[in-house]
């Protein structure tokens, strides 16, 4: 080794029963100029691979961390393994059978070292020799004429197919990375997790995996990174399940990810009928047996998700249940996953239930952490309200409810989340429910801390803790940081810093015991925005208590632009100023503080076009204000030089839409006194 001094790489090798290639590729590890911090090895083989791993332990030293994990077969659980155990700011995950060029790694960093500001997720290299040259033009010709898999611009066609790029002149942005040398920035791995139901050699889970990180973050592919893959065929399934498992897995890849509408459809009939042609130049070897099997299982699964969504359209134009109707459309073919009306267990029932609205970027993740619940899987459902998303959220649900019975999808008609929660709430059948942002996640522990929570107060109706930062963008921990100042939101619920269980007149996102939701009315879809406040105000007038427990962690996206922030703010204002009016009670200094701001700024501005004296207090106002914002910027330094001087704008940004918002619903409730509150309606 060249250099000694450790970058912050971890690399991920998974394997499985190829010692010789494995050794190999550790050979040319290495030998790179520049060593990684960590390898971690995650070997399913049998025996595992002790003498290789031992051999690059020797020779790396000190100077690189070695880990040896064995776990069970498959690939993306190998992977979350490693994901789980490295200790980098970038990821690397190789393939057992692969050789690095020796400035590999240092040509990867460059590319991560050049992004200051923190857009890619990830960075690939490229494959020498080039594969491309040995493709025909006639090959070439007919695999994209039928949108089947080929080289090019390193883009995924609507038919579901890669088009993998592999001679580039320069680094370039690509949808998708190749599995045998892909990295992730930590943040992608702490938000994103491999798709374990892909299961054993998991054909196209690089696919899987990479384009849902192109949907948040750059994805790079750097010439200056290459190295050697030399295909070993130990471990590879036969040629009939691989053609097989190619055709499931990019059906369910379009089906959760790409399918959009009719067309991609079309697209994906049209790459099929390709498929068959060209595996009829070469059916041998059970290739053309697995395809047929492959397109077999997809007519079948197919047809299991259009019954289940024909059964929720059904059910919701004969006004009954979709939850009920849903249930045997999907749950008898995956009876193992847990059927929770026949598991005898003592713990409750917990209604998991999830508002989406557009949210097709954070939905799986969402669901990922639910089924990954310590709670009893036969005693939690998960229902999913679909409020009118023109995105693919339904779309990614339904792939789910495919794969598990325990999640539900609903079709709300509604305009807000109100509507949703209370279409959720009904359909429940937990005696606990618990309300969970679709554009977050939880703890694994959630909903079994939650439960014990409940169990500990019979008098708490809600228990709810702190929101923890789920962005690593960098507007995202501005908007973050803001929220989270006392000059941002002057002592929210989310600001709370106390350590021990206490109780609070609101908390964000709770866990609720559902007989009481039920006496209080539910949610008040006047509030639009504003309406867990509402709710959580009548409770207490009613005698409950809610419960700030801080071992209740949910992981939340913040608004990824200063617009975004404004918007969700101005809809803040305009939300709280319908609970005050419902509810003057209510009223707390702070609520007030941002419209009397804004109200005295307009004035003094006003003012000052006509008199020095107006001039001067603006000047004062501003001075203030000025000094007030710096402070909060200050308050954040130690998260960032960047960071420090975009809060201030941030929270500027909070402050006059909040208090305009307010403003404008003012405005609008005089003239028009009863549009914004409908307390008759919820007693």
């Amino acid at each position: 080794m060249t250099d000694a001094s450790p970058l912050p790489i971890s690399v991920v090798l998974c394997t499985k029963d190829r010692p010789d290639e494995l050794a190999t590729c550790l050979a040319s590890l290495a030998g790179q100029t520049r060593v990684p911090c960590e390898l971690i090895v995650v070997d399913a083989g049998s025996p595992p691979a002790w003498s290789a791993v031992r051999a690059f332990r020797e020779r790396a030293g000190a100077a690189c961390r070695v880990v040896h994990r064995e776990a069970e077969p498959g690939l993306p659980r190998q992977r979350n393994v490693g994901a789980c155990e490295a200790r980098g700011d970038v990821v690397l995950y190789l393939d057992d059978d692969t050789i690095l060029e020796p400035d590999y790694l240092a040509a990867l960093w460059d590319v991560y070292a050049a992004d200051t500001a923190g857009e890619v997720g990830g960075v690939g290299g490229v494959l020498v020799p080039d594969p491309t040259p040995r493709e025909s033009a006639a090959k070439r010709a007919f695999r994209r004429a039928f949108l089947l898999q080929s080289h090019g611009r390193g883009l995924v066609k609507r038919s579901g197919h890669p088009e993998f790029a592999y001679a580039t002149d320069a680094p370039r942005e690509v949808e998708l990375l190749s599995g045998c040398n892909m990295s992730y920035r930590r943040a992608v791995l702490d938000e994103l997790r491999f798709d374990e139901r892909l299961s054993g050699y998991a054909l196209g889970e690089d696919l899987h995996f990479s384009y849902r990180v192109s949907r948040r973050w750059k994805l790079v592919l750097t010439p200056y990174a290459r190295l050697e893959h030399r295909e070993a065929g130990a471990g590879r399934p036969d040629g009939g399940k691989r053609a097989e498992m190619a055709v499931v897995h990019r059906y369910r890849f379009v089906r959760e990810q790409i399918a959009l509408g009719p067309f991609t459809w079309c697209c994906f009939a049209w790459s099929a009928l390709g498929d068959l042609l060209w595996t009829l130049r070469h059916p041998g070897g059970g290739r053309l047996a697995g395809v047929l099997r492959g397109y077999a299982s997809v007519l079948r699964e197919a047809s299991r998700v259009g019954d289940a969504a024909s059964a929720r359209v059904a059910a919701r134009d004969a006004g009954a249940s979709p939850l009920v109707a849903a249930r045997g459309a999907v749950a008898a073919p995956h009876a193992a996953t847990g059927n929770v009306s026949n598991v005898p267990d003592a713990s409750p029932l917990v209604s998991v239930v999830v508002p989406a609205r557009d949210e097709e970027a954070c939905i799986g993740r969402c669901l990922e952490s639910l089924l990954a619940q310590t709670y009893p899987a036969g005693r939690m459902e998960i229902l999913v309200v679909d409020n009118r998303s023109r995105d693919r959220t339904a779309l990614i649900v339904a792939g789910y409810t495919a794969h598990d019975a325990r999640i539900r999808l609903l079709s709300c008609d509604g305009a807000n989340q109100a509507d949703a929660m209370n279409l959720g709430v009904r359909e429940a059948r937990g005696e606990i429910v618990a309300r969970v942002d679709a554009h977050g996640h939880v703890e694994p522990d959630y909903v079994a801390q939650a439960v014990a929570a409940l169990a500990r107060h019979p008098g708490v109706v809600a228990v709810g803790g702190p929101y923890l930062p789920a962005g690593e963008q960098l507007l995202e921990r501005v908007a973050w940081l803001a929220r989270s100042s006392r000059i941002g939101v002057g002592g929210g619920w989310y600001s709370d810093k106390q350590t021990e269980e206490h109780e609070a007149r609101t908390v964000g996102c709770p866990v609720y015991r559902r007989d009481a939701l039920l006496a209080a009315g539910l949610f008040d879809p006047a509030m639009a925005y504003g309406e867990d406040d509402e709710l959580h105000w009548r409770l207490t007038q009613r005698g409950g208590r809610i419960l700030f427990c801080p071992a209740l962690r949910q992981h939340n996206r913040p608004r990824a632009s200063l617009r975004a922030l404004g918007r969700q703010y101005w809809n803040y204002g305009r939300g709280r100023l319908r609970v005050l009016r419902k509810h003057p009670d209510f009223v707390q200094p702070r609520h007030l503080v941002p419209s009397a701001f804004v109200v005295v700024l307009v004035a003094t501005a006003l003012a000052a076009l006509v008199a020095p004296a107006g001039c001067a207090a603006l000047l004062a106002l501003l001075a203030v204000y000025g000094a007030a914002l710096a402070l909060a910027g200050v308050l954040v330094l130690r998260h960032g030089v960047r960071e420090a001087l975009l809060v201030p704008w941030a929270v500027g940004v909070m402050h006059l839409a909040y208090g305009g918002g307010m403003l404008c619903g003012a405005v609008a409730a005089l003239a028009e006194p009863r549009a914004l509150g409908r307390k008759e309606a919820i007693s």
